[in-house]
């Protein structure tokens, strides 16, 4: 028993570190977690302890890593729900499952239940019941967007990624119909068939420096004329190619001499222009 409220103990202290500063200035105050309970390690009453951590401390969204490795080690506790968000409590984080309430405008919180909120969407659920909303507001902190969770969804024009976004999920945005948005700078993978057959307005995209990998068919079927290019701003992008196009063959690809982009573009016939700056 002494182990186990140990290594909850630890990854409390772990995560409360990763999630500080993630785009603020200012310094955060982090819920600590309530070592009376064997079930719930976190205490939510309102008298709860906190502690101040110095927003100068390294912040999650650059410890891919380390936030996988606390995700992939999490034990689940519960299913739980509240008024807005069906969601899944594991020991070091929340998962939001599904959102049931009635508000046109959401905002998807990165703390639930005195926990951080790492993930949004699970995997064979549709996060959204209803095809239109005024607004999706994504909180700061908030680490990855899970499979399927805007398939087919028509995204408000407004929507937008939080820096704090370090992995797109498989077929997350697939066939969606999806605004000119800005990838985070913090992002690191893009999932098999993340936005494949999904539909924009003249969309040019930029892959930020930090992306190691885009899947399987990732930005193919786009429909004519929605997307224009795509710039890669890491020469070593993984681009992974098999039998299915990573990228639509009428789109300009915009890389690095050398580079992965530069390659998959000779291989697969698209038009190639060279990064100079």
């Amino acid at each position: 028993m002494q182990k186990k409220v140990l290594s909850v103990i630890i990854a409390t202290a772990m995560i409360t570190t990763l999630l500080t500063a993630c785009g603020s200035e200012n310094t955060t105050s982090i819920p600590q977690s309530n070592n009376n309970s064997s079930v719930t390690p976190y205490n939510t009453s309102n008298n709860v302890e906190t502690e101040t951590i110095s927003s100068t401390e390294p912040t999650f969204t650059d410890r891919y890593d380390e936030v996988m490795n606390i995700i992939n080690h999490a034990t689940l506790q519960y299913p739980s729900s509240n008024d807005e968000f069906e969601y899944n409590v594991y020991d070091t984080y929340v998962e939001i499952v599904r959102y049931i309430g009635n508000d046109s405008n959401i905002v998807f919180p990165s703390t639930i239940d005195n926990l951080p909120v790492l993930i949004i969407g699970s995997k064979g659920r549709s996060l959204l019941p209803n095809q239109h909303t005024d607004s999706i507001t994504i909180e700061e902190g908030i680490a990855i967007i899970g499979d399927n969770v805007f398939f087919g969804y028509r995204l408000p024009k407004n929507f937008k990624l939080p820096n704090s976004i370090l992995e797109i999920r498989d077929d997350a945005f697939g066939y969606a119909d999806v605004p000119n948005i800005e990838f985070p700078s913090n992002l690191r993978k893009i999932g098999d068939y993340a936005f494949k057959g999904a539909t924009g307005n003249d969309w040019d995209i930029v892959i930020p420096e930090k992306v190691e990998s885009i899947g399987r068919s990732c930005f193919d079927d786009f429909t004519s004329g929605s997307f224009k290019s795509i710039k890669f701003l890491n020469p070593n992008t993984k681009i992974v190619n098999v039998s299915e196009n990573s990228l639509n063959r009428h789109t300009v690809i915009y890389g690095y001499a050398g580079s992965t982009a530069a390659k998959y573009a000779s291989e697969k016939g698209n038009e190639f222009k060279l990064i100079t700056d």
